[in-house]
């Protein structure tokens, strides 16, 4: 049942500076090589839309949209919040928990996940 759907690749959403790089005074250089994957990509866009993808740091996000079942939805959401997690993705998981719990109204889905 799990179906995922991915956008094309492209810098319009932004990334974010792990707090490790800051911490590391590496956030300067980290910035400028992902402005010059943006730059790449937006020169390359007009003419190789499709191949212009590839040059598209992965730090920045990625849109998609993703449905699953209760079972599938506990397993992710109990494997990519624990503190071993990137943040990015643990953020992610977080909300689709208080989601399925406080918007869906499914307190006994939400309940049964013991490892978020």
């Amino acid at each position: 049942m799990l179906t995922i759907e991915w956008q094309p690749l492209t810098v319009d959403l932004g990334y974010d500076v792990p707090e490790i790089v800051r911490e590391a005074g590496l956030d300067a250089r980290y910035e400028e090589s992902l402005q010059r994957s943006a730059t790449f990509f937006n020169d390359m866009q007009g003419q190789f839309p499709q191949q212009s993808q590839y040059v598209v740091a992965l730090a920045f996000r990625i849109r998609y949209t993703i449905q699953m079942n209760a079972r599938e939805a506990m397993h992710l959401i109990e494997l990519r919040s624990g503190p071993q997690g990137h943040p990015s993705y643990r953020r992610v998981a977080h909300e689709m928990a208080r989601l399925i719990r406080d918007e869906a109204g499914h307190r006994a889905i939400a309940g049964a996940m013991r490892y978020v």
